[in-house]
Formats: structure tokens, sequence, C-alpha cells
């Protein structure tokens, strides 16, 4: 296994980075920010690994080599152990052999390598079973292994990811496509609804301003309920057109950029409060776990990630990643028109464990937003089975 850290100025970057370097087989297994100037976010560090990189032979002699090798400093170390005899008995005055008596430190470093040796012995055995499990078949020789079903690649659902999430038949099965993906989208989180500080996060690009706007007017306008908009962060041109909207729409906005005046409003403020942020990787480390400790503390208050519905089910639990796990926090899926293969970010959520609050298509802020009911995610997902399925006959969706 090969890891290596990657650094970049955002996120896509980053793991642009790792594809180039490892390819499409490659493992996230970590990012981080480092801290930047005056508040502001660092470069973006991702750990990324990639697993057999020369084969399964390479990995089974690897492995073998590394059984061999503690099975070395086992015997080194289990022969350390044993009493020095020379040391144990010597001559008496009248000839005869006397123990010579053992310190309490001898005693108890002779017990430190002893437990050593049993620790070594354990991994040994670890290392002897991962081994076995090379050459050990997948299945008993009665079972056949089915491939997995076509329609699911072909609606984006990433299998990889969705091991040990889901029971395996469901990957494999060979029933209508319509009952797995409904039987899929039923494993989906169930999300919040009673939020009423909601804060959104997210890559540049995503939308977060304009869900947020959609959010307003679907969810609170249609309802006679005017939530009050934030922007948490300096002034830029994004600020100045989101002030202008809600003018537009008769929302009171406000721009914050102090996390003591934040704390307060949020605290204090009882009616619907929007909050938009500046993208994910330009949030300082301090301004993040600030909205995290709040989301944490102030009932009714939960973080939404806004995620392009295109994106890839990795780089989303890699963005996911860059915020520390907060109570209450949820996706919201941007794009929906735009997308083809929807089960990536379906993927995504079913193995992260965070549930999608939100759905959205069209880049208008009238367009709306939509709850994620099973329904309507099935028959998006199963919209582009089709279209790939047409593809596929020589036709062109």
């Amino acid at each position: 296994m090969k890891i290596k850290k990657f650094t970049a100025a955002s996120i896509p970057e980053a793991l642009n980075l790792v594809r180039s370097e490892m390819g499409d087989e490659a493992l996230i297994l970590g990012t981080s920010r480092s801290r930047g100037r005056k508040g502001r976010a660092g470069r973006v560090e991702v750990v990324a690994a990639r697993d057999r990189m020369g084969g399964r032979p390479r990995a089974r002699a690897e492995t073998a080599g590394a059984v061999a090798s503690v099975g070395a400093v086992v015997g080194a170390a289990s022969r350390a152990v044993q009493p020095d005899r020379w040391q144990a008995t010597q001559p008496g005055p009248s000839g005869r052999s006397s123990v010579a008596p053992h310190t309490k430190e001898i005693k108890d470093m002779r017990k430190l390598d002893r437990d050593i040796v049993t620790e070594l012995k354990q991994i040994e055995t670890r290392l002897k079973d991962l081994l076995e499990s090379f050459d050990a078949p997948a299945t008993r020789r009665s079972e056949k292994v089915l491939p997995l079903n076509k329609d699911l690649v072909n609606a984006g659902f990433d299998p990889a990811m969705l091991e040990g999430k889901i029971p395996a038949s469901l990957l494999r099965s060979d029933a209508a496509s319509d009952q797995l993906v409904k039987a899929l989208v039923g494993g989906v989180p169930a999300a919040r609804t009673e939020d009423r500080i909601l804060v959104f996060l997210g890559p540049s690009g995503s939308g977060k301003t304009t869900t947020l706007l959609k959010v307003a007017r679907t969810v609170f306008l249609n309802n006679n309920v005017k939530p009050r908009v934030v922007f948490f962060g300096g002034d830029d041109e994004d600020t100045a057109w989101l002030k202008t909207r809600c003018k537009r729409l008769g929302l009171k906005f406000r721009q914050i950029s102090s996390m003591d005046k934040m704390a307060k409003m949020l605290k204090k403020e009882k009616d619907p409060i929007l909050v938009d942020t500046p993208s994910i990787s330009d949030l300082g480390d301090t301004e993040m776990r600030f909205l995290v400790e709040a989301s944490k503390e102030i009932p009714g208050m939960g973080l939404r990630l806004v995620v392009d519905a295109t994106m890839d089910p990795w780089n989303v639990c890699a963005i996911a990643s860059c915020i520390p796990q907060a109570s209450g926090m949820s996706l919201v899926l941007t794009k929906l028109d735009e997308a083809t293969r929807i089960g990536g970010p379906i993927s995504a959520s079913i193995a992260s464990g965070i549930p999608v609050a939100f759905v959205t298509g069209g880049r208008g802020v009238g367009d709306g937003v939509h709850v994620p009911d099973a329904d309507l995610l099935s028959e998006k997902i199963l919209d582009g089975v089709r279209s790939v399925a047409t593809q596929g006959a020589g036709g062109r969706g």
C-alpha cells in the first residue's frame, strides 16, 4: 500500500492530483487544512492511499515478507527473554552453583520483554491470517458469485463505498431496477426538518447562496414567515448580490464578520435565520469550529452541506470530512436537473450516515427546493438508468 499526502489550494485541486498520480482506485484516508494568515484558511492537505499497487501477487508477497520479518523479531525477542544461565547460576565458595539474586529492576525488565514478545506473536498471527486470506476462495464452492447489477452501476452507485453498509444481495441482485433503487433509497438517513437556524456550507460553485434564497422563498415566505438572512464573512461581490436579492424578496439582510456578534445574534434572535458562508476552502478553521460548536449548543440550529448532484461520491465524503462532526448536519443536492447519475451522492449519504435534507434543480431562485422523498429520488435515478440504456441501444438521450 502506498500512502502519500497531496497539498493544493482547494479540495478539487487536491483530488485531481490524487487521481492523476494514483488513479481512480485511490482511497481518501483524510483531509485537513493548514493554518493560514489573518484567520484565512490555509492550503488543503489530502492523504490518499492506493492498495495493491502491484496486483494481488505483489500484495501477497509483501504480506509474506512482513510475516517473515515479524517472525524473526519474535524469535530474537524470545531468546532475549530466556534467563542468562551464566548470570543466573554462579559457582559459590564451595564450588556449587548458587542462584544470583535478581533485583526488582531486572524482573520488571524481563516482564516487559515477555509482554513485547506476546504482542509480537499476536501481530504475527494476524499477518498469517491475512496471508491465508489471499489464497482462500471468496465463496464456498457451491455458491455462485453474481456480478454487480449493471443498472445500479449505470446510475452512479459506488459498490466499494456501499460494501458493508447495505446487504450485498442488493448490489448483486438481478431483480428489476425499480425494486432495487427503491430499496437503496430506503437506506438514505432521514434528515431533521424542524431546524430554525440553517447554516449553508459548501465548495465554490456548489450553489450555496442560490439554495439559501430558494429555501427562504419555498420553505418560509410561502408560509408567511420572513427569515433573517446573514452573511458570515467579509464583504465581496457575492455579498452585494445576496443583499440585492434579499431586498427584492423583502428579507432583512445583515453581514457579520465577528464571531462574538454572530454568537449573540444566534442566541438572541427568535425568528428563523439563514446563514450564508464563504467557500469551504476559504472559511477559516476558527470560524468552522465556531459554527460546529454552535450547532451543538443552540437548539434548532443545523448545518447544510451544499454539493453538486453530479459530484463523485468520494469527493462528497472528502468535503464532508473537512467539517468536524456536527449534530444536525445534512446534505443539499443541487443542480438535479443537470445530473443523470445521482447514485454517487446517494452512495456517499448511505456510507457516511449524513442525511439528505433538500434537493434542488435549476440555477434560478424561483425553481424552489424539494424534500427528497423516496419516490422523487427513485424516479430521478431510474431516469438516468433509462438514459444510459437508450444510449447503449444506439439512441441519443
